[in-house]
């Protein structure tokens, strides 16, 4: 299984005269996979969210739209809190607690 390191922004979220500016959450792939040049529609991604000790979304999952992955889960900032976002593909219903890479990536699965 492959790890990979991604960037994201998220927006804040305020309502302002009674408007509401939730954000959904999308990232913007930096890193790709193995064998081919870019991540490709339909692939996914397993992303969790702590802040502090609390966590915010585990495990959602987030599906490449052909140019960033994106779900229905909803961003909302507080302040100046610091938050931890970690993300990993290819997406598995349970979070791999440990994964291998194999020194020959040029077959199946990869």
């Amino acid at each position: 299984m492959a790890a990979v390191t991604v960037l994201m922004a998220a927006a804040c979220n305020k309502e302002q005269n009674g408007l509401d500016l939730r954000r959904t959450i999308a990232i913007d792939p930096v890193v790709t996979r193995a064998t081919e040049t870019d991540f490709e529609a339909g692939d996914k991604v397993g992303l969790t969210i702590t802040r502090g000790s609390e966590v915010y979304a585990s495990n959602q999952c987030m599906t490449h739209d052909g140019n960033r992955f994106t779900s229905d889960l909803y961003w909302y900032t507080e302040g100046e809190q610091t938050s931890k976002f970690v993300a990993y593909y290819p997406y598995a219903s349970t979070i791999p607690s440990t994964f291998a890479v194999a020194a020959d990536q040029s077959g199946e699965g990869y």
